[in-house]
């Protein structure tokens, strides 16, 4: 090689390659390649959840506790509503098979399910009972549609409960029981997100570093993976178009795919950084969709896996 284009590769390559590596995948100048960011500005988002429409909702565990919609076509404008005027801090968010969704807050403790043909609507189902409260949840997911069984992650006691809306007229008429005690271990920098699949409740243990499966009828728990197939904090979890279990690593940034009985199938790299992945999603055409924090104030965002 001469000299004189061994320096014109210098000048072409970014410094950081030459040292060794670039954590963005290679550009120095474009930031993370890995992802396209969709939204910025977001106070710490930690839930994220497609429905049926297309429509991405997004909440943020801020004290204003704003839930936001954005609408998958990047050209229409977001719509953000503050829980009818209430403090909350949502930590999770999930859709059932007709549109409605629950975000599930911290304080006061609440659920709240929302009207997914209109998100300005009032709401469906507001308040379980003083009997029946779910404290600090940190992880939900749907199993049918509203009157189906939604599942929850108790962040106190890492039990997992079943919440049922036995009456959406009656505000009073709901029921909480815990299907599995003692099953997770929390964080307090990231959520514990839950998804549902053919009968199973699927969790991420974030403490633990174990990926779950929980029958909810017997509360029998299988644990999938561990920290020796690649899981670090797992925080995120989602259903593939495919049927396999998609885990987010709070501690590493990392995507890993699983199958239903725990077998590794890939680890992908996002690059977006340690401790900061909080929430993924997956659209109806496979398409992932990430929601993170960079630290700034407030700059959480939500971006698509390139």
């Amino acid at each position: 090689m001469t000299d004189m284009l061994r320096r014109i590769m210098m000048f072409a390559l970014p410094a950081c390659l030459l040292l060794g590596g670039c954590p963005d995948g290679g550009s120095s100048k474009r930031g993370n390649s890995r992802v396209e960011v969709l939204l910025t500005g977001l106070e710490d988002p930690w839930g994220i959840a497609f429905q049926p429409s297309g429509d991405l909702i997004i909440v943020t565990y801020s004290g204003t506790g704003s839930l936001v919609r954005q609408v998958k076509d990047l050209g229409l404008p977001t719509q953000t509503i503050t829980m009818d005027g209430r403090v909350f801090t949502p930590s999770c968010v999930a859709v059932c098979s007709n549109g409605n969704f629950v975000p599930p807050c911290d304080m006061p403790n609440v659920t709240d399910l929302f009207d997914g043909v209109d998100i300005t609507a009032t709401f469906i189902d507001r308040n379980t009972p003083a009997d029946a409260l779910v404290e600090d949840p940190t992880g939900i997911c749907a199993s049918g549609t509203d009157t189906d069984p939604w599942y929850l992650v108790q962040s106190s006691t890492g039990d997992l409960v079943e919440l049922l809306f036995n009456n959406l007229g009656d505000q009073t008429d709901n029921t909480v029981s815990t299907i599995a005690p003692g099953i997770i271990t929390r964080i307090p920098e990231a959520p514990t997100h839950l998804a549902y699949l053919a009968g199973t409740v699927y969790a991420v243990d974030t403490g633990g570093d174990r990926l779950l499966a929980i029958d909810p009828g017997t509360g029998a728990t299988t644990v999938l993976a561990g920290s020796a197939a690649g899981l670090d904090r797992p925080a995120a979890l989602a259903v593939t178009t495919g049927g396999s279990l998609l885990v987010g690593n709070f501690g590493n940034g990392k995507l890993l795919e699983f199958s239903t009985f725990g077998v590794l199938i890939r680890t992908i790299e996002t690059g977006v950084g340690a401790n900061r992945l909080r929430a993924i999603a997956v659209d109806s055409s496979g398409e992932i969709y990430l929601a993170y924090a960079t630290f700034a104030t407030p700059d959480g965002r939500v971006a698509r896996l390139k």
